[in-house]
């Protein structure tokens, strides 16, 4: 993993960040892409972390602009682990269907 450029979404949950200190560890070189605005505390820092918050992983065009910006930082990406995804407490019965839709996007759409 030394010297090898990660990009991780999703990267400011509980998953997305111990996959980026479990990465960080041995060397990786890490874009932390999320839609959050804030880190999560602990997460890598360094001169080979490239952050990028609030990037809409369902949008095509904010997409490519965060992968298009660690790949100009880093002179390429190796790997892409696409962690980004949600969930939501609701039932079916009484459920909305905006809530499958925004799932639908959430977890499909930004692979």
């Amino acid at each position: 993993m030394a010297g090898r450029v990660y990009v991780i979404t999703g990267a400011f949950g509980a998953l997305g960040s111990a996959v980026a200190r479990a990465a960080h560890e041995p060397g990786a070189r890490l874009a932390l892409v999320d839609y959050g605005n804030e880190p999560r505390p602990g997460l890598p820092t360094g001169a080979d972390v490239f952050v990028q918050g609030g990037v809409d992983l369902t949008d095509a065009g904010q997409a490519a602009a965060a992968i298009d910006a660690a790949a100009e930082r880093f002179g390429g990406i190796d790997a892409l682990l696409n962690i980004a995804g949600g969930f939501s407490w609701e039932k079916v019965e009484g459920g909305a269907s905006s809530t499958w839709y925004d799932l639908y996007r959430l977890n499909v759409l930004t692979a």
